[in-house]
């Protein structure tokens, strides 16, 4: 692993975990469906619109050389959401014509996601009453 490509993937992380915030800080305040988490929709969706066109133009053209596609794949759009990845490991999936693996992934992924959390906020929940 070359010491750049960390500098860069790096930097690319320090700057989507700050527009994460951002964009939570701008649109917070301005909330129009109640308690719909709709800062974290809008991020992920632009995540995986910025994912999808990254790794599209690089694959495509290679318009994109590899320290910047790392960049901002694996720094930006792994700091600024998760769920990028998550849609571009779905996408091969379905390119595969493995849609019942991706349906499987979809549900394994929300479900047991939902109740790592669960434990996880359980847990934290029962050592702090010792703390």
């Amino acid at each position: 692993m070359k010491f750049m490509n960390i500098l860069w993937i790096g930097l690319g992380g320090f700057a989507g975990t700050i527009a994460r915030y951002a964009v939570g800080q701008v649109i917070a305040p301005h909330e129009i469906l109640g308690t719909f988490p709709i800062s974290t929709f809008l991020v992920n969706i632009a995540g995986s619109l910025l994912l999808g066109f990254v790794v599209g133009a690089s694959s495509e053209f290679e318009v994109i050389n590899t320290p910047l596609k790392q960049s901002l794949t694996i720094g930006f759009c792994g700091a600024f959401t998760t769920f990028s990845t998550f849609m571009l490991e779905s996408f091969h999936l379905a390119k595969e014509n493995e849609f019942w693996l991706m349906a499987l992934y979809f549900v394994l992924s929300i479900l047991f996601g939902f109740l790592a959390l669960l434990i996880g906020w359980l847990s934290g929940k029962y050592i702090a009453k010792f703390v």
